[in-house]
C-alpha cells in the first residue's frame, strides 16, 4: 500500500512502513531529500539505463570545465525545470566526488568538513544529495546550506570561526536553468589556475579506468541513512551562521577600519537615506538570494527595499539578468518611483547570486545601466569614500601616499585608467575570469598594494575586499554611498572634513558637487566619457569555424598591421590613434608585444590592439577571446568620447579583420 510520507521541517521523522520521510528545508518549505533512498534517475527513453564507463565518460565529455567553473546540462535539456537526472550522469556525479576527494587528499588540505550549497536550479538538491553521500563514504562530513547564494557560501568558508574552509558551490551560474554544475574554491575565493589543474588531472585520470569509474559508483551504496538525517537535520543553523559571516564580510567592505567601524556608518547612512526616502527594488527571480540577507541589510541602511519574485526557486524569466529579464524589475522600480521619487535604483539576480544588472531612473523611466557604467560607478564610489575616510591620503604635491591599485579584466573600459589617475592610483590587467583578477589583486598586496576594488568591467561584476568574489549586494551599496547629499554631520566624521565621498570625486574633477538630492544620472554625467562595445550585444560575439587561435591570432596582427599601414592618416584623422602595441592578458599576467612568443599553450587568452594618442595617452582599444565557459568568440571596441558611430565602426573593422585572418588560416 502507497503512503503519503509525512512532512519534516528541519528535524528527522519517520513514515508509516518504517521508511524515513523527506526532511524539508524549514524556510523555503523545499524538500532537502530522503536519507533512507537514494535520488533516482530517470527512465532513458533510448534504452535500457547503461550503468557502463563509458556512457560515464560520454556524460563528462559534455561538461565544460573551466577554472571559472564545471557545467553541462543535468535536466532533459537546457530550458527544462525537471529534477531526475540520467543514470550515467549520476555516475559522473559519484565519479565527481571521489575526483575531489583525492584533490583534497593530494592538496594537503585536512577539512574535517567541505561546505556545500546550491543555487535554486530544480536538480540542484538531487545532485548535492548525490555528492554529499559520496562524501560520507569517504569519511568526510559535509556542512550543507542548501540554497544559498555563492558569495554567503564563500564568506562563510573564509569566516575565522567557520567549520569548513573549502567549498563546492552547485551552480551553473548563469545559465539556462536546464544546465548545471560546480563551482570550486577554498577560503572565500574559487580555486586557483593551479589548484584546479591538480583537480581536472586528477579527475581526467579518473575517467580513463574503468575499474576507478566503478569504485567512485559504489561510494553512493555505502552511506548510511542516519548521517544524511543528522547533515539535512543542521541545514538551516548552517545557513543562518553563513548569514551572519555574509553580514560581517559586506561590513568589513564598506566600513571605515572594518567591520567595527562601519557601525557608526550604518547610522550615518540611516539618517540620511530615511530622510530622503531613498528606495532599491530587488528582483531575486527565485534565485539563491531569497534566502539571504539582501532586504534585511538594505533596511538596515534605511533604504526602503521592494523585493519581487522572492520564492526560491519560483524562476520567473530567463536566469541571465540581461535584455527582457530585466523588463520586470524597470517596470517595478518605475511603478515604485511614480509612488516614492526615492525609489531610484534596482538590480536583478542570477541563479546563485553572484552576478547582478542594476537599474535606474532616468527621467522617470527604468533603464539598465551598461555593465561598464556600473564598474565605474563602483571604482568612483570605493576610491572616493577611502579618500573621505582618510585610507587613502595625498601629500603636498598632491601625490598619493600610498601604493593603490584597482584590479581589472582584458576588455574593462579604459574610462578606469582615466578614473583611477584622477585619484593617482594605478591599474593592472589581467585575463578574463574571475580567478584571474583575484589572483592578480592577492599578488599586488603580498607587494605592499592596497586594492580597494576588482572585478570585471566587461560585465559590471564588482569585487570589493575583503569579499573575493562578485557581489551585487555589495555594488548596489557601493553606488548607494555616492547618493549621500553632503551635510556637516559627514564632514565631521570624515579626517579630511570631506562632505561626502561625491565631494571628493567632484574636487578630484575640478568641478563642483551637485546640490541637494543627487541623481543616478547625475553620477554617470560626471564619468569619463567613453564608447564601448557591450558584452551582452549580439554583436560583441563572433562565429567562427575555426579554433585553432594561435594561427587565427598570427594572421590578425597580420591584417591589422597591413590595414595600419594603409589607413594610419585615416586612424588620426577620424579616431585620434598615433599608434598601437599588441597587448594579451594570460592569466595574471599583461604581455605587450607581437607574436606566440607572448602567447601561451592553446593561446585562448584575450589579445587587445591598445591604441595611443600623438602624446602617447591611451585613446581606445579592440580586443577578442574566445569564451571559457560558452562556444563563442568575444569581441569588443573601445573608444574615448561620447562616439557611439566610432565604436561600431571600429568593431566592424575588427571583426572584418578576424574573419579575413580566419579565411587565411582554413585556407592554409
Amino acid at each position: 500500500m502507497n503512503t503519503v510520507p509525512t512532512k519534516i521541517f528541519g528535524a528527522a521523522g519517520y513514515a508509516s512502513g518504517g521508511k524515513m520521510a523527506t526532511i524539508y528545508d524549514d524556510e523555503t518549505q523545499l524538500s532537502l531529500g530522503e536519507p533512507s533512498i537514494f535520488p533516482r534517475g530517470r527512465v532513458e527513453t533510448t534504452g535500457a539505463a547503461q550503468h557502463s564507463a563509458d556512457a560515464v565518460r560520454e556524460s563528462a565529455s559534455t561538461m565544460l570545465r573551466t577554472v571559472s567553473g564545471w557545467r553541462k546540462v543535468f535536466a532533459l535539456d537546457m530550458n527544462h525545470q525537471g529534477t531526475d537526472l540520467s543514470p550515467a550522469d549520476i555516475d559522473l556525479l559519484c565519479c565527481v566526488a571521489a575526483a575531489y576527494h583525492a584533490y583534497l587528499v593530494q592538496s594537503d588540505s585536512t577539512p574535517p568538513r567541505v561546505g556545500i550549497a546550491v543555487d535554486s536550479r530544480p536538480t540542484g538538491g538531487v545532485i548535492a544529495d548525490i555528492l554529499i553521500r559520496c562524501f560520507v563514504s569517504l569519511g568526510l562530513s559535509p556542512d550543507y546550506l542548501f540554497i544559498c547564494p555563492t558569495p554567503q557560501l564563500m564568506a562563510a568558508s573564509a569566516a575565522p570561526d567557520s567549520d569548513f574552509t573549502d567549498f563546492i558551490m552547485v551552480t551553473a551560474s548563469h545559465n539556462p536553468v536546464g544546465y548545471n554544475g560546480f563551482k570550486f574554491g577554498r577560503k572565500g575565493t574559487v580555486l586557483s589556475a593551479t589548484e584546479h589543474a591538480l583537480l581536472l588531472g586528477l579527475f581526467d585520470k579518473l575517467l580513463q579506468s574503468d575499474a576507478q569509474i566503478h569504485e567512485a559508483v559504489q561510494l553512493r551504496h555505502t552511506t548510511q541513512a542516519a548521517a544524511m538525517e543528522d547533515i539535512f537535520r543542521r541545514v538551516s543553523a548552517l545557513r543562518r551562521s553563513s548569514a551572519a559571516s555574509y553580514a560581517s564580510l559586506i561590513a568589513a567592505a564598506l566600513g571605515p577600519g572594518g567591520e567595527d567601524g562601519f557601525a557608526g556608518l550604518r547610522e550615518l547612512y540611516r539618517g540620511a537615506f530615511e530622510q530622503r526616502k531613498l528606495g532599491v527594488v530587488v528582483d531575486h527571480n527565485g534565485g539563491a538570494r531569497c534566502t539571504s540577507i539582501d532586504q534585511e541589510f538594505l533596511s538596515s541602511l534605511g533604504i526602503v527595499v521592494k523585493s519581487m519574485n522572492d520564492k526560491a526557486r519560483e524562476i520567473r524569466h530567463a536566469i541571465q539578468p540581461e535584455g527582457d529579464a530585466l523588463l520586470p524589475c524597470c517596470r517595478a522600480l518605475e511603478a515604485a518611483h511614480k509612488d516614492n521619487p526615492g525609489f531610484l535604483l534596482g538590480y536583478v539576480t542570477d541563479n546563485d547570486g553572484d552576478r547582478g544588472t542594476t537599474v535606474m531612473i532616468e527621467n522617470a523611466v527604468a533603464r539598465p545601466m551598461e555593465a561598464q557604467e556600473v564598474f565605474a560607478l563602483a571604482c568612483v564610489s570605493r576610491l572616493a569614500t577611502l579618500v573621505y575616510q582618510g585610507a587613502i591620503r595625498y601629500n603636498e604635491h598632491g601625490e598619493c601616499s600610498s601604493k593603490v591599485a584597482i584590479v581589472c579584466n582584458g576588455p574593462t573600459s579604459l574610462r578606469i585608467d582615466r578614473i583611477a589617475a584622477s585619484f593617482g592610483v594605478n591599474v593592472f590587467r589581467a585575463e578574463v575570469g574571475e580567478a584571474n583578477v583575484v589572483g592578480l589583486a592577492a599578488a599586488l598586496r603580498e607587494r605592499g598594494y592596497l586594492v580597494p576594488l576588482l572585478g570585471e568591467g566587461s560585465n559590471g561584476g564588482c569585487i570589493v575586499p575583503p569579499a573575493q568574489v562578485r557581489d551585487p549586494l555589495l555594488t548596489v551599496s557601493s553606488i548607494l554611498g555616492l547618493l549621500l547629499p553632503p551635510t556637516p554631520v559627514l564632514a565631521q566624521l570624515s579626517p579630511s572634513g570631506y562632505s561626502s565621498p561625491v565631494a571628493v570625486w567632484c574636487e578630484r574633477l575640478g568641478v563642483s558637487a551637485p546640490k541637494g538630492d543627487i541623481q543616478p544620472t547625475e553620477l554617470l554625467s560626471l564619468l569619463p566619457a567613453f564608447s564601448t562595445t557591450g558584452v551582452a550585444e549580439e554583436r560583441a560575439v563572433v562565429a567562427l569555424q575555426t579554433q585553432d587561435y594561435g594561427p587565427l591570432k598570427d594572421a590578425y596582427e597580420l591584417a591589422f598591421r597591413e590595414e595600419w599601414h594603409r589607413a594610419k592618416q585615416e586612424f588620426g584623422k577620424r579616431y585620434g590613434f598615433s599608434s598601437y602595441e599588441v597587448v594579451n592578458h594570460v592569466g595574471t599576467e599583461e604581455r605587450h608585444g607581437e607574436g606566440p612568443d607572448f602567447r601561451v599553450g592553446a593561446e585562448r587568452s584575450g589579445m587587445k590592439i591598445l591604441f595611443k594618442d600623438d602624446v602617447g595617452s591611451t585613446a581606445g582599444f579592440l580586443w577578442m577571446r574566445p569564451s571559457g565557459t560558452e562556444p563563442v568568440f568575444r569581441v569588443c571596441a573601445d573608444i574615448a568620447g561620447n562616439r557611439p558611430e566610432d565604436e561600431a565602426e571600429l568593431l566592424g573593422l575588427h571583426t572584418e579583420l578576424i574573419h579575413r585572418a580566419e579565411k587565411s588560416v582554413l585556407s592554409s
